[in-house]
C-alpha cells in the first residue's frame, strides 16, 4: 500500500492510510496494518458491524449520499441514477447480501428499500437523523456525498446545512458530486492539506492509470484531524 501509485502533492511527513472496506477481511486488514476503513455505499447497520471487527481504536469513517428532495418518486429517480454503476457489483452486492438483501434488490437499478437504506433523500431532519445513525453505530466521522445533479437552489440548502455540522469544507469530486465529512470531536474530516499543524492521512484503493483526475476517481481523499465547532 506505501508504494501505491499517489500523483497528489507529497505531504511533508508520511500520511496515515485508511482502507476501502466492505467485509471481514478486508476490515480486519484495514484494523491491523492501516489507521482504519472508509467504507462505501454502506447502511448504517455496516456502520455498527464494522466498529464490531475493527474495534474501538481504528478509524471508522462511511461514507453517506444525501439528497435534499422530499418527494419520492423524484429523489429515487435520482438515486439510481447515480446507484446504477454500484448496484451491479460483486463486492457491494455480496456486502449488501449480510444485510438482508438479495437479487430482487439489485435488479431493474434497486429496489425502494436499497435505494433508500443507500441514500438519505428528504429534508434536513431526515438527512441528519441518518448522519447520526453512522455516528451512533460507530462512525468516527461521516463523509456526506450531496448528489451533483440536484437543481442550484438545493445546493444552496446544502451548504448552508452543512456549515452547520462541521467546518469541513465542500470539495468538487470528479464532477459529479459534491463530498463533505461531518466530524465527531478530535476524528477525521475531509478537507485539503494547507493548514499546518493538521494531523494527515490518505485513503487510498485502486492505483490510478490516467493522471490526477484519475487518481481521485480511484478513491483517494486527504484526511485531516479536526475538531467539532461548537454546538456540533
Amino acid at each position: 500500500m506505501e508504494k501505491a501509485l499517489y500523483l497528489g502533492p507529497e505531504p511533508a511527513t508520511q500520511a496515515p492510510i485508511v482502507l476501502a472496506a466492505l467485509r471481514r477481511n478486508m476490515l480486519q486488514l484495514a484494523a491491523e496494518k492501516t489507521r482504519g476503513a472508509h467504507p462505501y455505499f454502506v447502511p448504517p447497520e455496516h456502520t455498527a458491524r464494522a466498529r464490531e471487527l475493527l474495534g474501538p481504536e481504528a478509524w471508522l469513517c462511511p461514507e453517506q449520499m444525501i439528497l435534499l428532495e422530499t418527494d419520492a418518486s423524484k429523489a429515487r429517480a435520482v438515486a439510481r441514477k447515480h446507484m446504477a454503476v454500484y448496484v451491479g457489483l460483486p463486492n457491494y452486492q455480496n456486502n449488501l447480501r449480510e444485510y438482508g438483501f438479495d437479487d430482487r434488490d439489485f435488479a431493474a437499478g434497486g429496489s425502494d428499500r436499497l435505494v433508500d437504506a443507500i441514500v438519505a433523500w428528504g429534508d434536513e431532519t431526515v438527512i441528519r437523523e441518518r448522519i447520526e445513525a453512522h455516528r451512533a453505530a460507530g462512525a468516527d466521522h461521516v463523509c456526506i456525498q450531496p448528489l451533483r445533479c440536484l437543481p442550484t437552489a438545493s445546493r444552496c440548502r446544502i451548504r448552508s446545512f452543512t456549515a452547520n455540522v462541521s467546518r469541513a469544507r465542500i470539495r468538487n469530486c470528479a464532477g459529479r458530486c459534491f463530498r463533505r465529512s461531518v466530524n465527531r470531536p478530535a476524528h477525521a474530516v475531509a478537507g485539503p492539506l494547507e493548514q499546518p499543524g493538521a494531523r494527515q492521512g490518505i485513503a487510498r484503493s485502486a492505483p490510478a492509470q490516467n493522471g490526477a483526475k484519475n487518481a481521485w476517481r480511484a478513491g483517494r481523499a486527504i484526511v485531516k484531524l479536526a475538531t467539532n465547532p461548537p454546538g456540533c
